[in-house]
C-alpha cells in the first residue's frame, strides 16, 4: 500500500509540476503577445536616414514579428482567447490578424490624408474674411494681415509686424476636419486653440474657439460664442 500511495503521490506531483509549467509558459506567452500587439499599433513605421542626408520611411519589423508570434498552436495556450483546439485557434488567429491589419491600414490612411492637407497649407496666405463673435473685421485690416506657413509652423503678421507664431496639428479623419494651434510667440503665447478647417488648392477656412473652450462643431461665429471664423486665399508665387 505504501508503494501504491507513493506512486499516486508521485503522479500527483508530476501533474502539478506540468500544470505550473503550462501556466508559466501561458503567462509568458500572453505577455509577449500583447507586447508585440502594442508595439505594432503604437510604432507601425520608423524613419531611417539615407546616404543623401534625407530620410526614408520604412515599415517597422513589429507587424512581421506579430504575424510570426500569433499562431494557432500558441493561441491554444493563451488564456485571453479561451480557445481549446487548433481549429478554433486558427479561426481566432485569422480574425485577430484581419482586425489588426484593418486598424493599421486605417491609421496609415489617416496619416496620408494629414500629410496631403499639411502640404496644401504650405505657402503664403492673404486674409479675405474674418468674423469674431459675429462682427466682421474692416477691409483695411484684412489687407494688412498675412500668414506664412512652412511644414507645421505658422507666422502671422500685420503691417509686417509679428502678431503671433506657433505650430499646428491636423486630424482630417474627423468630420469636420480638426486643427489644433499652439501659440509659441505673441500675446497668447502658451495657449492652445481648438478648431476645424477646410482647405483646397486656393483657399482655406478655419474656425477657432476661444483658448480653453471646446472645439466648434460648425463654421460660424455667433455673437457671444467667442469664436473666430477666417477665410484665407493663397498668394500667387
Amino acid at each position: 500500500m505504501r508503494c501504491l500511495a507513493g506512486q499516486c503521490n508521485q503522479d500527483n506531483y508530476i501533474r502539478n509540476v506540468d500544470s505550473l509549467t503550462l501556466r508559466r509558459e501561458t503567462t509568458e506567452f500572453d505577455a509577449r503577445l500583447f507586447g508585440v500587439i502594442a508595439r505594432s499599433l503604437i510604432c507601425p513605421r520608423r524613419s531611417q536616414p539615407t546616404k543623401s542626408g534625407g530620410s526614408q520611411v520604412r515599415y517597422s519589423p513589429w507587424p512581421v514579428l506579430l504575424l510570426r508570434t500569433i499562431t494557432p498552436s500558441r493561441l491554444t495556450r493563451c488564456r485571453f482567447f479561451f480557445v481549446s483546439t487548433h481549429k478554433d485557434a486558427a479561426v481566432y488567429c485569422v480574425g485577430l490578424i484581419a482586425s489588426i491589419v484593418s486598424v493599421l491600414a486605417a491609421a496609415a490612411s489617416s496619416d496620408d490624408a494629414a500629410g496631403r492637407d499639411l502640404k496644401m497649407f504650405h505657402g503664403n496666405w492673404s486674409l479675405i474674411s474674418v468674423e469674431r463673435d459675429g462682427k466682421k473685421t474692416p477691409p483695411d485690416e484684412l489687407a494688412a494681415t498675412k500668414l506664412a506657413i512652412q511644414a507645421n509652423k505658422f507666422v502671422l503678421r500685420r503691417n509686417s509686424v509679428l502678431v503671433s507664431e506657433g505650430t499646428f496639428t491636423l486630424d482630417p479623419a474627423r468630420k469636420p476636419k480638426e486643427i489644433d494651434e499652439t501659440i509659441t510667440a505673441g500675446p497668447n503665447r502658451g495657449k492652445v486653440f481648438k478648431g476645424i478647417y477646410e482647405i483646397d488648392e486656393t483657399h482655406h477656412t478655419v474656425c477657432f474657439g476661444a483658448a480653453g473652450r471646446e472645439r466648434p462643431a460648425e463654421f460660424s461665429s455667433k455673437p457671444g460664442s467667442g469664436r473666430v471664423l477666417q477665410v484665407w486665399r493663397r498668394e500667387k508665387e
